[in-house]
C-alpha cells in the first residue's frame, strides 16, 4: 500500500518556489552493522511545491534519521518514510500516525521512470504525508496517479543495494534497512532559454475555448517540462490557471479553463526544469462566447409551417440568442433578412413566414449585448400550413434588427403600447401600434443598450437592443 504523512505544524498556504532552485539531500543506508552507501537525491519545488516544502521541512528536523525503507518491491520501488518504522512495531510500519496532516495531489505529465521520486499515498489521492518511494524502474503505470517531485542524481546503485535485501511476505525487509538524511543545498541553475510564442498573436481577439495555443521548443534540452499560465492579471499575481506539459508537446487548449465571453486573458510558457522557470513573453487575447448548435428545422428540410418553432442549444456565458432569418444566405444583409430578434430562450416560434418559400438561419450567442459568431447556416423550405396551436401559444414580441444602427422596427399582435428607455429606465418614447408593427429612430440617442417595453392584450415584454452607429 503506498502511503505518505507529515507533521500538522507545517503549513502550504501559497504553492509556490521558496527555494530558488532544486534542494539537494544526501540519504546515508544503513542495515547494522553494515552501511550501503549514500545516494543523493534533488526535489522538483518548481514542479510539487506542496510536497517539496513538506519534505524539506521534515528532513531539516531531523525527522527522517533512523526510519526504515519498510518496503522493498523488486523491480518497482523502495519506500520509505513512517514515523512508526523508528521504534513501532514492525506490523505497524506503512501505517502512517494519524496525526499527520496530508499534502495534496500535485500530479504533473512526468514519467515515473526508474531514478524518479514519488509521494506515496493510500487510496485517497490527497492523503500523501511523509512517506516517498525510488522508482527502481519503469513505472509508467503510476503516470497521472501519484505525484512525482524529485530524483536520485547520484548513488543509485545504494538505492539497487536496498532493493537487493531479503525480504518477508509483506515485502518488509527482514533485517530493518535504516535512512539518516541531510540537507546539502540547492542547485540554482535556470534554462538556458524560454519558449516562443507563436499562436494567437498577441491582443488577439474572438477566441474560443477550442484555441490551441502554441510555442516553439528553445532546443537548449535543459527542462523537463513546460508550464503554460493563464491570468486576467498581466502580473500573473492573483487567478493563476497552469499547465504542465512535457517538452515533446508546443501547443495546449484550455478548455472551459478560460472564462467566455469578452473577457481579456494573459498568458506565457516556461521552460521549467524542476527548480526553476523561465517565462516567454507575455501575451494578452479577448474570449468571445461559442456558436450555439441548431436543431431545428433541420437543415435541407421542406414543407415546414409557415410560423416554425426554432430551436437550438444552450451555451455557457450567452445571456441571450440573436436569430437571424433571410431569404438569403448572407445573414448580415439587411434587403435579405426578414426576422432579426434578439431572445433569452433557445427556442422560438416565428411569425407567419411566405408559403413555399426557401429560408436560411443562423443563431449566434450574445454576451452582456454583444454577440459572437454565427453558428453554421441552415435552411428550410416552408409549405402552407399554418401551425394555428404555435400561432395561438406564441407570445413573443420582435425587436429589430438587433443590433441596430438605430432604426429599429417592433412586431407584435394586434395593438401595442410601447416605451422605448435608456439603460438607466429613463423614458426616452413612447407610441401605440394598432397594426401589429411600430417604427422607432433612436439614432439621435447614440450608442448603447436601450429597453423596449411592450404591453399588448394583457402580456407584457422588455426587450434590449443594441444600437452600433
Amino acid at each position: 500500500m503506498f502511503l505518505i504523512l507529515f507533521l500538522p505544524f507545517v503549513s502550504f498556504a501559497q504553492p509556490q518556489n521558496i527555494f530558488g532552485g532544486k534542494p539537494q539531500y544526501d540519504i546515508l543506508v544503513r542495515q547494522f552493522p553494515d552501511t550501503f552507501g549514500t545516494f543523493r537525491i534533488e526535489l522538483y519545488p518548481a514542479v510539487a511545491p506542496l510536497h517539496t516544502q513538506n519534505f524539506d521541512t521534515l528532513a531539516k528536523q531531523g525527522f527522517y534519521d533512523s526510519l526504515a525503507f519498510h518496503r522493498v518491491v523488486s523491480n518497482f520501488v523502495i519506500q520509505g518514510g513512517d514515523p512508526n518504522s523508528k521504534t513501532g512495531p514492525p506490523s505497524t510500519w506503512g501505517q502512517g500516525a494519524p496525526w499527520q496532516q496530508t499534502v495534496p495531489a500535485e500530479f504533473s505529465p512526468l514519467n515515473h521512470g526508474r531514478e524518479t521520486i514519488g509521494a506515496a499515498r493510500s487510496a485517497n489521492i490527497n492523503s500523501a504525508t511523509s512517506q516517498f518511494y525510488v522508482n527502481v524502474a519503469n513505472n509508467s503505470n503510476l503516470n497521472g496517479n501519484y505525484t512525482l517531485y524529485g530524483k536520485v542524481i547520484d548513488g543509485m546503485n545504494v538505492v539497487d543495494s536496498v532493493e537487493a535485501v531479503p525480504v518477508d511476505a509483506n515485502d518488509r525487509p527482514i533485517d530493518k534497512v535504516d535512512m539518516f538524511m541531510t540537507y546539502v543545498g540547492i542547485d540554482s541553475t535556470m534554462p538556458a532559454q524560454a519558449p516562443a510564442l507563436n499562436n494567437p498573436a498577441d491582443g488577439a481577439t474572438g477566441i474560443l475555448s477550442s484555441q490551441s495555443f502554441s510555442w516553439t521548443d528553445p532546443g537548449t534540452g535543459d527542462f523537463i517540462l513546460y508550464t503554460i499560465q493563464f491570468s486576467q492579471d498581466s502580473t500573473f499575481s492573483t487567478g493563476v490557471f497552469e499547465k504542465h506539459v512535457l517538452p515533446t508537446t508546443q501547443n495546449y487548449s484550455p478548455g472551459d479553463s478560460i472564462q467566455q465571453g469578452f473577457v481579456t486573458y494573459y498568458w506565457r510558457v516556461q521552460a521549467n526544469n524542476g527548480g526553476n522557470r523561465l517565462s516567454s513573453e507575455v501575451r494578452s487575447f479577448t474570449t468571445w462566447v461559442e456558436a450555439p448548435t441548431l436543431m431545428a428545422p433541420a437543415d435541407g428540410s421542406t414543407n415546414q409551417f409557415r410560423n416554425p418553432t426554432m430551436e437550438w442549444n444552450s451555451v455557457n456565458n450567452a445571456d441571450e440568442y440573436n436569430l437571424v432569418i433571410s431569404t438569403l444566405p448572407a445573414l448580415q444583409t439587411p434587403a435579405f433578412i426578414v426576422l432579426d430578434t434578439t431572445v433569452s430562450s433557445t427556442s422560438l416560434i416565428t411569425p407567419v413566414l411566405e408559403d413555399n418559400k426557401q429560408y436560411y438561419w443562423g443563431v449566434r450567442s450574445v454576451n452582456s449585448g454583444l454577440p459572437g459568431n454565427f453558428s453554421p447556416i441552415w435552411d428550410f423550405r416552408t409549405g402552407s400550413t399554418i401551425n394555428s396551436l404555435e400561432t395561438l401559444n406564441r407570445s413573443e414580441f420582435f425587436v429589430h434588427p438587433n443590433p441596430s444602427t438605430g432604426l429599429v422596427n417592433v412586431q407584435g399582435q394586434g395593438e401595442m403600447d410601447i416605451t422605448v428607455l435608456n439603460i438607466l429606465g429613463i423614458k426616452l418614447l413612447e407610441q401605440r401600434s394598432v397594426d401589429n408593427s411600430a417604427n422607432f429612430d433612436l439614432r439621435k440617442y447614440g450608442e448603447g443598450i436601450y429597453l423596449i417595453r411592450i404591453s399588448s392584450n394583457g402580456r407584457e415584454s422588455t426587450q434590449k437592443v443594441l444600437i452600433r452607429h
